[in-house]
Protein backbone atom coordinates (compact mmCIF):
# COMPACT_ATOMS: atom_id res chain seq x y z
CA UNK A 1 0.00 0.00 0.00
CA UNK A 2 2.93 2.58 0.86
CA UNK A 3 4.68 1.41 -2.25
CA UNK A 4 1.76 1.67 -4.52
CA UNK A 5 1.00 5.23 -2.78
CA UNK A 6 4.42 6.96 -3.32
CA UNK A 7 4.36 5.60 -6.90
CA UNK A 8 1.06 7.00 -7.40
CA UNK A 9 2.47 10.32 -6.41
CA UNK A 10 6.16 10.58 -8.11
CA UNK A 11 3.79 9.23 -11.50
CA UNK A 12 1.59 12.55 -10.98
CA UNK A 13 4.83 14.71 -10.81
CA UNK A 14 6.00 12.68 -13.62
CA UNK A 15 3.29 13.86 -16.18
CA UNK A 16 3.20 17.59 -14.82
CA UNK A 17 6.73 17.98 -12.84
CA UNK A 18 6.98 21.66 -11.03
CA UNK A 19 10.18 23.31 -12.32
CA UNK A 20 12.24 24.62 -9.61
CA UNK A 21 12.30 21.46 -7.33
CA UNK A 22 13.14 19.44 -9.96
CA UNK A 23 15.95 21.75 -11.39
CA UNK A 24 17.46 22.65 -7.95
CA UNK A 25 17.58 18.42 -7.09
CA UNK A 26 19.30 18.11 -10.43
CA UNK A 27 21.55 20.89 -9.55
CA UNK A 28 22.62 19.07 -6.27
CA UNK A 29 22.95 15.96 -7.02
CA UNK A 30 25.69 17.12 -10.02
CA UNK A 31 27.23 19.06 -7.67
CA UNK A 32 27.39 17.51 -4.50
CA UNK A 33 26.58 13.59 -6.02
CA UNK A 34 29.42 11.56 -7.37
CA UNK A 35 29.86 7.69 -5.55
CA UNK A 36 28.78 8.42 -2.22
CA UNK A 37 26.24 11.62 -2.10
CA UNK A 38 26.27 13.66 0.91
CA UNK A 39 23.68 15.86 1.98
CA UNK A 40 22.80 18.04 -0.91
CA UNK A 41 23.94 15.26 -2.98
CA UNK A 42 20.66 12.68 -1.91
CA UNK A 43 17.42 12.76 -3.67
CA UNK A 44 14.45 14.60 -2.40
CA UNK A 45 12.36 12.61 -4.22
CA UNK A 46 12.10 8.92 -4.28
CA UNK A 47 14.55 6.94 -6.77
CA UNK A 48 12.11 4.71 -8.77
CA UNK A 49 14.34 1.38 -7.71
CA UNK A 50 13.59 2.13 -3.79
CA UNK A 51 9.91 2.14 -4.69
CA UNK A 52 9.32 -1.40 -3.20
CA UNK A 53 11.66 -0.86 -0.66
CA UNK A 54 9.55 1.47 1.38
CA UNK A 55 7.23 0.18 4.22
CA UNK A 56 4.52 1.27 5.70
CA UNK A 57 6.39 1.08 9.17
CA UNK A 58 8.97 3.71 7.47
CA UNK A 59 6.18 5.94 6.26
CA UNK A 60 4.83 5.73 9.97
CA UNK A 61 8.43 6.55 11.41
CA UNK A 62 8.63 9.59 9.29
CA UNK A 63 5.54 11.15 9.91
CA UNK A 64 6.15 10.42 13.70
CA UNK A 65 9.80 11.88 13.38
CA UNK A 66 8.79 15.16 11.26
CA UNK A 67 4.92 16.26 11.82
CA UNK A 68 3.98 16.80 15.02
CA UNK A 69 0.61 18.34 16.27
CA UNK A 70 1.05 21.83 18.16
CA UNK A 71 -1.59 20.62 20.70
CA UNK A 72 0.70 18.08 21.75
CA UNK A 73 3.62 19.49 22.63
CA UNK A 74 2.75 19.16 26.14
CA UNK A 75 4.39 15.78 27.33
CA UNK A 76 2.17 15.72 30.23
CA UNK A 77 -0.59 14.80 27.69
CA UNK A 78 1.49 12.81 25.12
CA UNK A 79 0.39 9.29 24.61
CA UNK A 80 3.74 6.37 23.80
CA UNK A 81 2.24 4.23 21.04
Amino acid sequence: MAARSIGFELQAMQRAPPVEPVITELLHGAAFGGEQPQTLGLPRYCPLENLEKITRDDIISFLASYYRSKRNLNPQFQCNR
